[in-house]
């Protein structure tokens, strides 16, 4: 619960909307919110442990909890039954 505490208010402050698979007891399905956070779930019976997000891949994401990679709109998770809650990070000025 802490992780939620700490960005709780973040999260909330941007608009929330679904993404990926309808929930059926066999997708990966998330949420993603214009504030720069997004948690994604893979369900039980989920047979792929990957999905593509091509909304996703311009930005580069950081995994805050759970178990998961979100790299070029891809997201992986090895593990059923699973989270993975990442935010958004900011370019590095090169």
């Amino acid at each position: 619960m802490e992780p939620h505490r700490r960005i709780r208010d973040r999260v909330f402050s941007g608009e929330i909307y679904p993404f990926g698979e309808e929930p059926s007891g066999r997708s990966i399905s998330g949420l993603v919110s214009t504030s720069g956070f997004a948690v994604f779930f893979r369900e039980m019976n989920a047979e792929n442990e990957t999905a593509r997000f091509a909304e996703l891949k311009k930005d580069r994401w950081k995994l805050i909890a759970g178990n998961g990679s979100l790299a070029n709109g891809e997201l992986t998770m090895a593990h059923r039954a699973s989270f993975a809650l990442f935010e958004r990070t900011p370019e590095k000025n090169v």
